[in-house]
């Protein structure tokens, strides 16, 4: 069980699985927009 907030938990959740489907040129930038804009911090 993953306890923290939802945000917290999709980070965690990037964090494991970014590396395997990493592009080169922004790819993180790309996904804190994304998690931003569904947090509603955008």
């Amino acid at each position: 069980v993953v306890e923290g907030s939802d945000y917290e938990q999709v980070l965690g959740y990037l964090t494991q699985t970014v590396p395997s489907f990493s592009l080169r040129g922004g790819t993180r930038e790309i996904l804190r927009g994304i998690i931003a804009r569904g947090l509603g911090l955008r």
